[in-house]
Order: structure tokens, then C-alpha cells, then sequence
């Protein structure tokens, strides 16, 4: 027996990714669909295009773009196989199994990561039964660096983006907001707020950008350049420094609804979520989180000198909730164990 795994976007890859490898470690079976970045992350395992004889259960983690996993589960469906999905984040429960059109696809087993997200799902329409909790398996190993490695992160981060490594970091999460999520604002507006905000207020802060794997690039810098005014700071080149090294070294962390958020509220960093002109209530995902400060109108605008405030008297220990996800790896791939040997 085995399983056949997919994986659309990076947030997919992520949830995935330590689970496939604990189950392979404990010896179980297991095919990776050829598909976008899934076959790289694990280039050890067989990657196919047809679904094997021997598999017994397909599991696929979702996207709000990408509608090859969800084809592929509504095919494993129809050759009979269990299908289990990942879910990566706390928006889209039931737009991510229906985003291809065929209608709402129902797998066997929809795991999510905390509480809320259960919640939210069953309110969006999923069945109670096959919702079920199992953290967030990228999430399993994060933890604040180490003050001397965190040091090293701020002095190379300075380096790359040309600003003196003394000054408090302002790390700014961006994705393609407008674009694809019909938010009611775009990311340069967003970025524009913070940048706006952080002029006012005063003090030596310099902002990295981190751009989205989906985002073009040069239209980030643009934005940084139309936006940032004078700030120091701008875009991380890809593949020196991580997103994550990237929130472990910073001072503060804002963005929109990046699961990045969710890890900087975790590892205790003052944490914003800015959506200015926000029309869609389902992108409210950070006000159910104590200590997130969520700013979309102008009269919730004083709001980013407090986390200001909060981020110059230094970061919180990381909070419980990261607990729920240390065992999320392990949990999956005892559930998959069955249909793996």
C-alpha cells in the first residue's frame, strides 16, 4: 500500500512537506504527484502522473490558485481512494474545495490547525466529522533565534539592504492582496500606511520587504520606491536569508493576512495586520488573536504608533499556542501510517 501526495502553492508544500518526511522515515510508501514544487522538496521519493495501483489514499494540501490538487483528489475519489486534505491557513475553507468549479469536493478527513480554524470551517458548511485539528506541521520547529544568531541576521540583513544594523527592524509581509483576493485595497496601499505611519511617528526604523513567491518583484520595488520615501530599508533578494530568519530577526512585523503573521505572534513579536479599506470579513483572520494589532480604517490608524511603541520595548516570550503545532508532523503521518505499509 501507499500514498499519493500533492501540493499547489508554498503554503501547501509547507504543511506537507514534515509530515511526508516523518511517514517515510517510519518506513511508509508514498508517490508524489509531478507537480510545481512538491517532487523538488522531496526529490528521495518517486514522483508520477498517473495514480499507482497500489496507493489507498490520496493526500493533498490546498490553494486559493492553483486547481491541480483539488483535480487530482476529485480523480482519487472516483478510483476509489480515501482522499485527505491539509489546510495551510484560516480563510477559503470551503473556496479551496470547490475553487475548480465542480462543485464543493468533501474529502474523508480536512485537517486544520487550531480550534478556530475548525470552527470557522463547520460554520462555512463542512461536515463536523472530518474536521479535525492537527497544527500546522511547518510549524513543528519554529522558535526564536538565539540572541547571538539574531545579531548575525540583523547585521546581514543591514548589509543587504544598505542601512545601518543599529536601527530597529521593521520586517513588512507582502502578497498579491489585490490581485487575488478582491480585499477592497492593493499591497502598495497597504505598504504605503505602514510607510506613512512609520514617518510620523519618528525613530530609527529601517523596513524590509518581503515579497511574495507569487509576486513580481520588480513591481514590489517599484511599490517600495513610490511608497517608502527616504525610509531605509527595501525588497530581501531571494534565497540569502529566509522569511522566517527574516521575523526571528525583527524588531516588529506587519503585513495583511500572511501566515508569517501568525508565526511572529507565536515567537511574541508585536505583530500588525494592516488592511486599510478591508471589505471582506473572511480576511479578518487576526482579530480572533489576542495582541495582534488589526488597523483598516483611519480611526484605528493610532493603533500602528502603539504597536510602534510595543516593538521599541522588546519582544515577548513565544506564546502557548505554538504547542499546539510541535506534534502536528507526527499526528498526520500516524494517520496516514495505515494506508502507507
Amino acid at each position: 500500500m501507499a500514498i499519493l501526495a500533492a501540493a499547489g502553492d508554498i503554503g501547501g508544500l509547507r504543511a506537507l512537506v514534515p509530515a511526508l518526511e516523518r511517514l517515510t522515515a517510519d518506513g511508509g510508501r508514498v508517490y508524489l504527484w509531478d507537480h510545481r514544487d512538491l517532487p523538488a522538496a522531496l526529490p528521495a521519493l518517486p514522483r508520477v502522473k498517473n495514480i499507482p495501483r497500489d496507493a489507498r489514499c490520496t493526500v493533498f494540501s490546498t490553494s486559493v490558485a492553483d486547481t491541480v490538487p483539488l483535480e487530482l483528489a476529485r480523480r482519487s475519489r472516483a478510483a476509489g481512494l480515501r482522499v485527505e486534505c491539509v489546510l495551510d491557513n484560516w480563510m477559503n475553507y470551503r473556496r479551496r474545495l470547490e475553487m475548480d468549479g465542480a462543485g464543493l469536493f468533501v474529502p474523508d478527513a480536512y485537517y486544520v490547525m487550531d480550534e478556530l480554524a475548525r470552527t470557522r470551517a463547520i460554520d462555512e458548511g463542512l461536515p463536523p466529522e472530518i474536521v479535525m485539528v492537527s497544527g500546522h506541521p511547518g510549524l513543528a520547529d519554529l522558535a526564536p533565534p538565539a540572541p547571538d544568531a539574531r545579531r548575525v541576521l540583523r547585521r546581514r540583513i543591514a548589509e543587504l539592504m544598505g542601512f545601518d544594523a543599529g536601527v530597529e527592524l521593521i520586517v513588512w509581509v507582502s502578497e498579491p492582496a489585490g490581485r487575488e483576493q478582491g480585499a477592497g485595497y492593493t499591497e502598495e496601499q497597504a505598504l504605503g500606511e505602514l510607510c506613512s505611519a512609520v514617518r510620523a511617528n519618528g525613530g530609527p526604523w529601517a523596513i524590509c520587504v518581503l515579497a511574495h513567491p507569487r509576486e513580481d518583484r520588480a513591481l514590489v520595488q517599484v511599490a517600495w520606491a513610490r511608497r517608502s520615501l527616504g525610509l531605509p530599508g527595501g525588497v530581501l533578494p531571494r534565497g540569502d536569508i529566509s522569511s522566517r530568519d527574516a521575523v526571528g530577526a525583527a524588531n516588529a512585523v506587519a503585513g495583511m493576512t500572511s501566515i508569517l503573521l501568525y508565526e511572529s505572534w507565536l515567537l511574541g513579536r508585536p505583530t500588525l495586520s494592516l488592511q486599510p479599506g478591508l471589505v471582506r470579513d473572511d480576511l479578518r483572520i487576526y482579530r480572533a488573536r489576542q495582541g495582534v494589532f488589526c488597523v483598516e480604517t483611519a480611526q484605528e490608524r493610532p493603533r500602528i504608533a502603539a504597536w510602534l511603541e510595543q516593538a521599541k520595548e522588546g519582544a515577548s516570550p513565544p506564546r502557548p499556542e505554538l504547542e499546539t503545532h510541535r506534534g502536528a508532523a507526527l499526528r498526520l503521518a500516524g494517520a496516514w501510517r495505515p494506508y502507507s505499509l
